[in-house]
């Protein structure tokens, strides 16, 4: 009976975490977005300013971005625990979504 539950159980949970830390999951967020900004600035000294290149730039960025965010805590569980970082590609993921939906709403 709780198996069929648990999934229910577990999104109202979260949704409950989400508003009581709402602020703190904005302030992510925007780290996030900055981040991101920062490394688009930053190598557009290598892209074109053709659409094209204007293109191939914010993809580069949106790949690199959120391996970088998640790859320096995974490169310190690493030398402190000798073994991958578990969840790895879920936090990228998680990070990933992240970037794209704050480019959809954003503009």
């Amino acid at each position: 009976m709780t198996k069929r539950f648990l999934p229910y159980l577990t999104y109202l949970i979260l949704s409950v975490l989400i508003i009581v830390f709402a602020n703190y999951a904005h302030i992510f967020t925007k780290m996030v977005v900055d981040f991101y900004q920062y490394v688009d600035d930053h190598i557009a000294v290598f892209f074109s300013n053709s659409s094209a290149g204007l293109n191939v730039r914010h993809v580069f960025t949106l790949v690199i971005c959120p391996l970088i965010i998640t790859g320096i805590p995974a490169l310190a569980y690493r030398y402190i625990k000798g073994s991958p970082m578990p969840y790895f590609l879920e936090a990228t993921w998680v990070i990933w979504i992240i970037l794209v939906l704050s480019k959809i709403f954003v503009r």
